[in-house]
């Protein structure tokens, strides 16, 4: 397919911009938290045009996940699957989240409706609400996050965070 040389070609692109991060940015967010530097997520990148190069990743992993679609090839699904693991390098949530949502999305549009693929959809969205949180907890501190999300004396705290993480960034802009 063309459409795979361009994906690789832009997907190479990608590459040399976040190397050019990396380097300039002296690291990234997970080597720092593993390390206790007081460098967070959000001094990696360059501005705009880390937002750009997120963009540009996820359109990648969307028009790739595509390609997995119409052809059923494997290696179609190694960018789908690197956002993932690049999200956990940057401790990026928005990158996991959107990846996972829009994959989803187009999954649903190719498929038909069952029981089964219902059943998967929730157990994928538990498991991403946990994911979620966890790296929420890693980039704030899970009782850090407690305090500020000024929870009840009812609320149950065995419950994952990605629970009150979801439930934050849903009514917050209320």
């Amino acid at each position: 397919f063309e459409l795979s040389a361009r994906i690789s070609k832009w997907f190479k692109v990608w590459i040399a911009f976040t190397i050019m991060e990396i380097f300039l940015s002296g690291g990234v967010p997970l080597l720092w938290l593993i390390q206790g530097s007081s460098k967070t997520y959000f001094d990696f990148g360059i501005g705009s045009l880390h937002g750009l190069l997120n963009a540009l990743l996820l359109s990648l992993s969307l028009v790739s996940f595509y390609l997995y679609k119409l052809t059923g090839a494997y290696k179609n699904l190694s960018i789908p699957i690197f956002v993932v693991f690049w999200g956990v390098v940057v401790i990026s949530r928005n990158l996991i989240i959107v990846n996972t949502l829009q994959i989803i999305i187009l999954n649903l549009v190719f498929s038909r409706v069952s029981i089964k693929r219902i059943c998967s959809v929730i157990v994928l969205s538990f498991l991403i609400i946990i994911a979620f949180g966890i790296i929420g907890d890693m980039r704030s501190g899970k009782d850090e996050f407690i305090k500020l999300a000024v929870v009840s004396d009812n609320y149950p705290l065995s419950l994952p965070s990605g629970f009150l993480w979801i439930y934050m960034y849903i009514t917050t802009p209320f």
